[in-house]
């Protein structure tokens, strides 16, 4: 088992390089800097356990340091101990309301810096299994909620087709069959859809990334012509859409697979939860080397979200019985991420647009 790494943020040097040896005597793994900026740096690249900050630093304020972490998505839950010579209420005030966990005056015995690390580790520990325990509830009670209703009904939509091809009359034309055909194509495109986001969404929870296929990469995919051919499905499908588009000829290099998911998605989701009456507004247009895309629809009252609050197996209806597992905008965003897509999402009251910005460049870097 790992030793706990522990930061220590610390301008005297000779305070400094003692905690760390007393920490590396009771078994820790400290790793230090004198400086916040120095701080800042190892905390965005460095896997830490638990920070000790002196709160009056050269160049920034330990509570900078502490709003940092706290307005940070992956860090904000790290434990936090300020160290200050200054026994003022109004300092261990501020430091507390801004989320730090303990607060030790210098000088300090050691025994009690120990004790102080390890109470919180502790806390942190149980706090985290208890979260997991949640969040596993939550996943799994989403699964047995929406699973079966997004598998099993594309996959009776598929066999009710089927059988009635199989019991209609020989003599029956290929043409009077065309709505079983479509029902069957229908189903088909939204199990394989649901699918490949549950593979998705696991390889980039457990893997934190997903592999591409080298030849699926290509120098001149139309963009605009895969979005025009996501736009007709649904149109076949569904029946005509109130779609406003403007689409202009874009091409680019990438992964033709990543890149059509994600435009299937982001026109799914606002074909799915637009309100009737107001049109869907899709916009494509060239930039240098790449592309501007966005897209926009007027949703019902109570969907509420940003690019931030997007989660695994999360949804922003407060329709809980509708379609969908929660998949479409994790696996968009992180597949943005990854290829380094700009990912946004603005809303103004009802009113919901994302906007995707890709350059060539920026990934040749």
């Amino acid at each position: 088992m790992e030793n706990n790494r522990i930061l220590v943020v610390e301008d005297d040097d000779n305070l400094r390089e003692a905690i760390c040896t007393f920490l590396e005597f009771n078994e820790y793994d400290p790793i230090s800097a004198a400086n916040g900026n120095d701080a800042l740096f190892i905390l965005q690249n460095e896997p830490i356990d638990l920070v000790v900050c002196d709160i009056n630093l050269p160049d920034i304020l330990g509570t900078d340091i502490l709003k940092s972490i706290r307005n940070d998505d992956t860090l904000y839950r790290m434990p936090f101990i300020f160290l200050s010579a200054f026994a003022d209420k109004k300092d261990i005030s501020i430091g507390m309301n801004l989320g730090a966990d303990d607060y030790i005056t210098k000088p300090f015995a050691q025994k009690t810096l120990i004790e102080v690390i390890q109470a919180r580790l502790r806390k942190a520990k149980l706090e985290n299994k208890y979260l997991i325990k949640e969040i596993n509830g939550r996943v799994l009670a989403t699964i047995s909620n929406n699973l079966s209703h997004e598998i099993i009904t594309p996959l009776n939509g598929i066999m009710n087709g089927a059988y009635f091809i199989n019991s209609v009359p020989e003599s029956t034309k290929v043409a009077d069959m065309k709505d079983a055909f479509s029902s069957i194509y229908a189903a088909s495109l939204r199990m394989k859809r649901d699918i490949q986001n549950m593979i998705l969404a696991s390889a980039l929870e457990t893997q934190g990334t997903f592999t591409i296929d080298q030849f699926d990469l290509s120098n001149n995919i139309s963009i605009d012509e895969k979005i025009k051919a996501i736009l007709s499905q649904y149109t076949n499908v569904n029946g005509q859409q109130n779609i406003e588009a403007n689409i202009a000829p874009v091409k680019v290099k990438g992964s033709q697979k990543y890149l059509r998911i994600i435009f299937t998605e982001l026109i799914d989701n606002s074909l799915k939860f637009g309100i009737a009456g107001p049109p869907i507004r899709l916009d494509l247009s060239g930039n240098e080397n790449g592309f501007i895309f966005s897209i926009s629809n007027t949703c019902e009252e109570g969907i509420s979200f940003t690019s931030r609050e997007i989660g695994l197996y999360k949804k922003f209806h407060t329709d809980y019985s509708r379609n969908g597992l929660g998949l479409g905008l994790f696996v968009t965003k992180n597949l943005c991420e990854q290829l380094g897509i700009d990912f946004e999402i603005h809303q103004k009251g009802n009113s919901i647009t994302v906007r995707l910005e890709f350059s060539t460049s920026q990934t040749d870097q």
